[in-house]
């Protein structure tokens, strides 16, 4: 008996997009009917790997898209496979061309409670084609060269990222803020990435960093403001885990789809701003052997108005205390995802102030630089290659439109989104003022530009870190599922087939 297959429509992304599914899912396939997962290599050196275990015996297979069009006709055979196995368990990795391909499981003869994860590498962000709108828009690494459609990932590990921003005007507005306790006119410029912290043991932990000007534009107000979540399965953050230089940042607890999540935070007072606006946002680690690792949240003003140059501002030194901490770096990795499943990118990217917030812009005019440091000490690098779009904040702009410029740079302006592989790139950056000084004074009461008139930023204590820093796409997709996988699981059809003898 022939049955037709009928894949679903892609519908708008998801909270994670994700070609990782680090937690399991689990599923229950009646006797005689087949699930296909289908799996998209964007690469001709595509990795797909999987692990199924299951209560009954079940026919496991791997298969391109043609063999898996021949299975689901009238004759078709699971043998004809790149692979099949039967039994309760299979665990299997692949390299193969650029193609569309299919994880086969049929529970040909029992019913079978099956629980199955995968990951298809190198990752791409826009594997399901063109992300739709809002997105968080700037500038943004992922570790991949994108030749013709065909992916060639590469690995960043640096102990510095900065992101550069030139900013001309902009003002942000949505009506509808307080629904995510945010501000009406409030916006974020958020540097994210994920630090790798590699133990004595062999294993490793990845924390999520963030370092966010959060700007309340009607009012022309500033506040710096950092996090740092826990990217492992494992792990917990609490306020002895990580300690903050002067005491002011600490960790929160939030409940997501019922399992408790954990964050540091930390908000300085408000600083006034004026246009131009040029600062340098930063991000360093250093490890501390038998204490741990030293993450460094700083800015740089470039141009504030009339004010010149001032040295980096380390305004948040927070240390992950972790005694078997033998090295740490910033990973950008186009043939990796992070344990949560989350991408291992940097970004310098624009969006809503808080909690999920996507926002407009009225007015934009901006240039964003993304920059790492690398063997030299004198000069930040370009990344090899940008996006326009990053992939792990949940905060996102709805209409501001991206150019790439060159030399690691890219044009931000109000127009109609178009999130695109903006390209190869090469480039360096200076900092204005080569001396860097550390702060041991509390960023709550002093800061660059600050301002001691009265504080016109809304609460936002509400927010998992309690402050008006972005927050991670990941925590909402616990189970780190694609967006196909979402659909996978709620909605893909069983197919029925006739039972092999």
């Amino acid at each position: 008996m022939l049955l037709t297959l009928l894949i679903p429509t892609m519908g708008a992304k998801a909270p994670f997009d994700s070609v990782y599914s680090s937690s399991p899912i689990s599923i229950v396939i009646p006797s005689g009917y087949v699930e296909p997962v289908p799996l998209q290599g964007f690469s001709n050196v595509t990795t797909i790997q999987y692990e199924v275990q299951s209560n009954a015996s079940i026919s496991t297979a791997l298969m391109t898209s043609m063999q898996f069009d021949s299975f689901n006709g009238s004759e078709g055979r699971v043998s004809d496979s790149i692979f099949d196995q039967n039994g309760t368990s299979s665990q299997r990795a692949f390299h193969l061309k650029q193609g569309l391909y299919y994880l086969v499981l049929w529970a040909y003869s029992e019913p079978a409670n099956v629980t199955f994860n995968y990951e298809v590498l190198p990752v791409n962000p826009l594997q399901y084609g063109p992300e739709s709108s809002p997105q968080p828009t700037g500038i943004a690494s992922f570790g991949l060269y994108n030749d013709s459609g065909n992916l060639f990932p590469y690995a960043i590990r640096t102990s510095e990222i900065a992101g550069v921003a030139s900013i001309s005007s902009f003002s942000a507005y949505n009506a509808t803020a307080y629904s995510a306790n945010s501000t009406v006119s409030g916006a974020t410029l958020q540097l994210n990435s994920m630090l790798v912290v590699q133990q004595e043991n062999g294993l490793q932990n990845t924390y999520w960093c963030q370092d966010t000007p959060d700007f309340v534009t009607a009012a022309f107000k500033v506040a710096y403001a950092d996090n740092i979540w826990n990217a492992s399965l494992s792990g917990l953050l609490s306020n002895s885990s990580i300690t903050s230089e002067g005491g002011d940042g600490t960790v929160t607890s939030f409940s997501v789809n019922g399992t408790t999540q954990y964050s540091y935070g930390y908000e300085s007072a408000n600083s006034t701003y004026s246009f131009p606006l040029n600062l340098v946002v930063l991000m360093k680690e250093s490890v501390s052997p038998t204490v741990g690792v030293l993450v460094q949240m700083g800015l740089q003003v470039l141009e504030n108005g009339s004010t010149r140059s001032t040295p980096v501002y380390w305004f948040d030194n927070a240390t992950i205390h972790d005694s078997g901490a033998q090295g740490a770096y910033f990973l950008v990795s186009g043939n990796d995802t992070a344990p949560n499943g989350a991408f291992y990118d940097a970004e310098f990217v624009f969006g809503g102030e808080g909690n999920g917030e996507s926002t407009s812009f009225p007015q934009m005019s901006a240039s964003l630089g993304l920059f790492y440091a690398g063997q030299s000490n004198e000069n930040l690098s370009a990344f090899p290659s940008y996006f326009s779009f990053g992939g792990d904040t949940a905060e996102t702009a709805d209409n501001l439109r991206v150019v790439y410029s060159g030399n690691g740079f890219s044009e931000v302006s109000v127009g109609f989104p178009d999130y695109l592989y903006l390209g190869r790139a090469t480039g360096s950056f200076s900092l204005a003022v080569p001396s860097i000084t550390t702060s041991t004074t509390s960023a709550s009461t002093s800061g660059p530009s600050s301002n001691s008139g009265p504080t016109t930023r809304s609460s936002t204590a509400g927010s998992p870190s309690g402050n008006g820093g972005g927050i991670p796409e990941f925590p909402f997709q616990l189970a780190a599922l694609s967006a196909f996988a979402i659909l996978l699981v709620a909605s893909y059809p069983l197919i029925k087939r006739r039972r092999l003898h």
